[in-house]
């Protein structure tokens, strides 16, 4: 490429490098054809083709591992999430061949193997847009087998099937760190309910202890005669109950739009409320 003067000045223009960035599947992919254009050696394929063969593997030993700590996932949700694990597993073993093959000048096995390489790739990627499309949101789904459909509740575990959220994250334990006893137990409802080892009702049956604290808050609020600095105090005391009574009514809706976003964001709201109240209350001690 570096040959022609026109096409460098053309894909400077546009942003585009030259050069080959190995340290991705499909970037490593371009980089080894440039052995087939004697523009690298056998000897430059050797490092990154192991370099990412090993990283193949260990992602699909991840793979296969959470795998074997969801038995229950249905065969729709286990197909792609498969495919996915033994195509990293193709990719390493063509990887690993194809500094060889190089070093023994065999180039039409080396072609051959890069065809290989591409398909794979694509059933990779065919496969995580589908895992993708699962978790989208777009159709009810059961949080322990992954089940899909368009009725309340799972045929196969009876828990109350949600629209998942596709910005959840899968470690929820720093939402966890220095709560009340009643915000400790909505927290392992909530969790329980992610995980699918509980249905959603046993999340609603914990709110309303829950509730009934922030209105013994808001009360203490209310027959509070303050003024100057404890008067700033009762009023950000009483802005953060209101949130976290938002975020209670946010979760409890639940039970009408099935939205796991609503449940994220209902949990986002009384954490960060809990935290803001706790040093409120801390705060109100000082001053008495």
């Amino acid at each position: 490429m570096s040959d022609n003067p026109l096409l460098a000045a053309l894909q400077a223009s546009y942003g585009v490098t030259v050069e080959e960035d190995p340290t991705t599947v499909r970037g490593l992919l371009r980089y080894c054809r440039q052995w087939l254009r004697d523009e690298v050696s056998a000897q430059d394929l050797h490092n990154p083709c192991w370099e990412m063969a090993g990283r193949l593997r260990a992602a699909a030993q991840a793979t296969f591992d959470d795998l074997d700590k969801n038995p229950e996932l249905c065969e729709e949700s286990r197909e792609p999430v498969i495919v996915t694990g033994e195509g990293y597993e193709a990719i390493a073993d063509i990887l690993e061949e194809l500094p060889k093959l190089a070093a023994e000048n065999r180039r039409e096995d080396f072609e051959e193997a890069l065809e290989e390489y591409e398909a794979e790739r694509v059933a990779v990627l065919e496969a995580t847009e589908e895992i993708h499309a699962q978790m989208s949101g777009r159709e009810r789904r059961c949080y322990r087998c992954a089940s899909t459909g368009e009725q309340v509740r799972c045929e196969s575990c009876g828990l109350i099937m949600l629209f998942p959220d596709p910005k959840q994250l899968r470690d929820y334990s720093y939402k966890s760190a220095a709560l009340s006893p009643l915000h400790q137990a909505v927290y392992r409802a909530y969790i329980a309910v992610l995980e699918g080892r509980e249905s959603l009702e046993s999340l609603l049956g914990a709110l309303p202890a829950l509730s009934k604290h922030l209105k013994d808050i808001t009360r203490f609020c209310d027959i509070q005669a303050a003024s100057g600095e404890l008067a700033r105090s009762i009023s950000s005391l009483r802005q953060n109950v209101q949130m976290a009574k938002g975020g209670v009514a946010r979760i409890e809706g639940v039970a009408s739009t099935y939205q796991a976003s609503d449940l994220n964001r209902g949990w986002e709201d009384i954490f960060e409320s809990s935290i803001a109240i706790r040093d409120d209350l801390v705060h109100l001690g000082s001053q008495h």
